[in-house]
């Protein structure tokens, strides 16, 4: 199978690893630093590519979003059209920190 990897930071790269080592052809993208994303993935045999996030998805039978929350928002507007793919997202939820307003001591 072919798989589109937008993100690929620790986790993008660590699926593409275990699915590389069972047969499926991996393109990743969205890399913070691409000169050294190209570099691991030329280690990683002839199944692995990199691109753009654009390119991953089009190159995809399914797309996997391994993105930071605060930076979904970029990464889908890279990647495009996602119309008849399937999306497996790693991404979670930034979380809230939500403090109870604390009681006006009396006067």
């Amino acid at each position: 199978m072919k798989i589109g990897i937008v993100g690929s930071g620790n986790v993008g790269l660590r699926l593409g690893r275990i699915w590389l080592n069972n047969g499926h052809h991996i393109m990743f993208s969205h890399s913070r630093d691409k000169a050294k994303l190209d570099k691991t993935v030329e280690n990683l045999g002839t199944n692995a590519s990199t691109g753009s996030p654009s390119d991953a998805v089009a190159y995809g039978d399914v797309v996997v979003l391994s993105v930071p929350w605060s930076s979904v928002t970029d990464a889908l507007r890279a990647a495009g059209s996602l119309a008849g793919k399937i999306l497996f997202s790693t991404v979670k939820r930034a979380q809230c920190r939500y403090e109870r307003p604390r009681p006006e001591k009396s006067k």
